[in-house]
């Protein structure tokens, strides 16, 4: 028995019937082959895309990292450079303190040790100097100005 595909027609006002045989067990196998064919191959190829693009992916998922590792490694470098630059500023501000301290100390130290009264004595009596007399002592007057020009030496 043939196997027929049904097709109906409307011509007019009746609508026929028309009989037509179905394609043999081969012809269909065929057709069915292709079908698959065609199938895999259009998945072959979105399996290829997909690849693809994965791939692209990969890579600028990779190229992202890169920047991100380099960024972090150059902000980790800053970071130490400015704790270091930190450390020595601390330790010169502790030097500077400590030589304003000795700096200070040693100066009490000579104020301390000088004794106004031994420097007059050496000066009088070892070194020859005199107090100086009323007639060595020149009184100038100085008018609204606050300083005064000498254009030759005083006798």
């Amino acid at each position: 028995m043939a196997q027929v595909r049904r097709f109906y027609f409307e011509e007019g006002s009746a609508a026929r019937e028309i009989y037509e045989p179905l394609p043999s067990r081969e012809e269909r196998e065929i057709e069915r082959k292709k079908r698959e064919r065609a199938y895999r191959r259009a998945k072959e190829q979105r399996k290829a895309i997909a690849m693809r693009q994965n791939r692209l992916y990969t890579i600028y998922l990779c190229l992202g990292v890169l920047v991100f590792a380099t960024f972090f490694a150059y902000y980790v470098g800053i970071q130490a450079k400015t704790a270091d630059h930190q450390r020595k500023v601390t330790a010169l501000r502790m030097e500077v303190s400590e030589m304003k301290a000795d700096n200070a100390a040693e100066s009490n130290r000579v104020y301390a040790a000088t004794n106004l009264t031994t420097v007059r004595d050496v000066a009088i009596n070892q070194l020859g100097m005199k107090y100086a007399g009323n007639d060595k002592i020149v009184y100038y007057s100085v008018s609204d100005n606050d300083y005064m020009s000498q254009y030759e030496d005083i006798p």
